[in-house]
């Protein structure tokens, strides 16, 4: 039987329920960027070279930060707000601004 990693969260064993964040923020850049995302241009407004662009839009992300890909996405004219609140209430929350 394999074995499950333990979840930082309150020491409980725990299966991830939603895609690994770095992920689901790339899949945010074709529709927040344009449709068609040429990697020269986004390259430049993003900081990053050509090859390394192209490298995160196929996937291949691994070697960057979630902080490097938030300034990306804010670079490309993106709003992006991080909320944290407890778990089944709506009304307190904390919220970070990134830009």
């Amino acid at each position: 039987m394999r074995r499950q990693r333990q979840c930082l969260c309150r020491s409980r064993l725990c299966r991830p329920r939603h895609p690994p964040l770095k992920a689901q923020l790339v899949t945010l850049w074709p529709s927040h960027a344009g449709a068609e995302v040429d990697a020269d241009p986004a390259a430049k407004v993003t900081g990053s070279t050509q090859p390394e662009l192209s490298r995160i839009l196929r996937g291949q992300f691994r070697s960057v930060s979630v902080e490097r890909l938030l300034a990306m996405l804010t670079r490309l004219g993106c709003k992006v707000d991080i909320v944290v609140r407890p778990q089944g209430r709506t009304t307190e929350s904390a919220v970070i601004h990134f830009a």
